[in-house]
């Protein structure tokens, strides 16, 4: 799957499996935070010209939720982005504008930037347990 930053290659090889074994209708799995915007839009251009769809990995949180949802919003060969909806209790306090989901669809925010910022104060709210095992 191509999620990490060699992803252009990882997709290389699945397009050489995929035409081993044409009956392989495996996507690619973007990480966006990983790669970057402008990298995964490279990576879902040549997926989309193999007639490849596209599924961002998606498990950190609600920035990296904004971020693959523009990711969505911008390539024409979206499948299904994956999203953990199951998190600590205070998730939704951590950005100023939570992602919003309505009838099973994630509405792409119009706001600036990605939709929301970090909200520096929950963070210092919450820091990690154990910094440094």
């Amino acid at each position: 799957m191509a999620h990490t930053s060699k992803g252009s290659v990882d997709l290389q090889v699945m397009i050489v499996r995929r035409n081993m074994m044409p009956a392989c209708r495996c996507s690619p799995s973007i990480d966006v935070p990983w790669n970057g915007l402008v990298e995964s839009l490279k990576i879902a251009s040549m997926a989309e010209a193999h007639e490849i769809n596209c599924a961002p990995h998606n498990f950190y949180g609600h920035m990296s939720t904004l971020m693959s949802a523009h990711l969505c919003a911008a390539i024409p060969n979206f499948r299904i982005m994956e999203i953990d909806i199951d998190d600590v209790p205070w998730k939704d306090d951590l950005v100023t504008h939570p992602p919003v989901i309505q009838n099973g669809e994630l509405i792409v925010p119009t706001r600036p930037g990605w939709g929301a910022d970090i909200n520096e104060e929950a963070v210092k709210a919450h820091p990690p347990k154990n910094p440094h095992p």
